[in-house]
C-alpha cells in the first residue's frame, strides 16, 4: 500500500559527563550520535524530506540531551524521530502503510528483523458510527478491556522478516565500502554522497534552529 508515516527512536540513559564527547558541545548532542539513526532510516524508507520541525532540551553543557524531530516527506508521508542521551526507550521503529504494518524490531543501529502485519481499511461511515457507538457502550468498554488483558498474554501475530544478523551491525557498512570500491564505485548508490549531505544539512537546520531559541 501507500507508505503514510514512520516512527523511531535512538534513547539512551548517561550520566552527564564533560569528559564524554557525547556532552562535548562541540561534538556531542542526542541528534548526532543518536538521532542521525532513525533521521538515516527515515531518508532512506520514505525519501527526501520537504519540510521538518524539531524541539530539544538542552543540558547544562550546552548540548541536546533530547531531542524529537517532525518530518514531511515530499511523498506527504510523516516521521517522528526521538533521541536521547539522558533517558531510555524501547527498541525499534515502525513503518505504517495502507495496506499493512511494519514493526521494525531491535536497536535502531542493528535491526534484528522486523513483523509484517496487513491491514484492512475499514467501511462506510455508517457501519463506523455503529461501531463507534458501540465501542463507547458499558457492553464494548468492557469487551475492550478484556481484549487488551488477552492481547498482553498473545504473542503478536503477522509475518516475520530477516534473517540472522551478526555482530554489532556496523561491519556491514565496511563490507559495502569494499565492494564498491572493489567494483569501481566512488559511492555506495544505496547510501550516496547526496544523501549523506542532505541528512548533515536537516541536523545542521535542527541545532541552528533550537540553538537560536536558547540565545533568545
Amino acid at each position: 500500500g501507500e507508505i503514510r508515516g514512520f516512527e523511531a527512536r535512538f534513547m539512551g540513559a548517561n550520566r552527564p559527563d564533560a569528559g564524554l564527547n557525547l556532552f562535548d558541545p562541540e561534538q556531542g548532542g542526542a541528534l548526532l550520535h543518536r538521532g542521525i539513526y532513525p533521521l538515516s532510516m527515515a531518508h532512506f524508507l520514505l525519501g527526501p524530506v520537504a519540510e521538518m520541525q524539531g524541539m530539544a532540551r538542552l543540558g547544562e553543557s550546552g548540548v541536546d540531551e533530547d531531542s524529537v524531530l517532525i518530518l514531511r516527506h515530499e511523498s506527504g508521508a510523516l516521521s517522528t524521530l526521538r533521541a536521547s542521551l539522558r533517558a531510555a526507550g524501547p527498541e525499534g521503529a515502525t513503518l505504517w502503510g495502507t495496506a499493512g504494518t511494519l514493526h521494525i524490531q531491535g536497536p535502531i543501529w542493528r535491526p534484528t528483523g522486523a513483523l509484517l502485519q496487513p491491514v484492512t481499511p475499514s467501511g462506510g461511515s455508517g457501519g463506523a458510527k455503529r461501531l463507534e457507538a458501540f465501542r463507547e457502550s458499558h457492553a464494548g468498554q468492557r469487551i475492550s478491556r478484556r481484549l487488551g488483558q488477552i492481547k498482553k498474554l498473545v504473542r503478536r501475530s503477522g509475518t516475520p522478516i530477516g534473517g540472522p544478523v551478526a555482530g554489532n551491525g556496523y561491519h556491514y557498512e565496511a563490507e559495502a565500502v569494499m565492494q564498491a570500491v572493489a567494483s569501481g564505485l566512488t559511492e555506495e548508490p544505496r547510501m550516496t554522497l547526496d544523501d549523506s549531505v542532505a541528512l548533515v544539512e536537516l541536523m545542521d537546520r535542527a541545532r541552528a534552529l533550537w540553538s537560536a531559541e536558547a540565545r533568545s
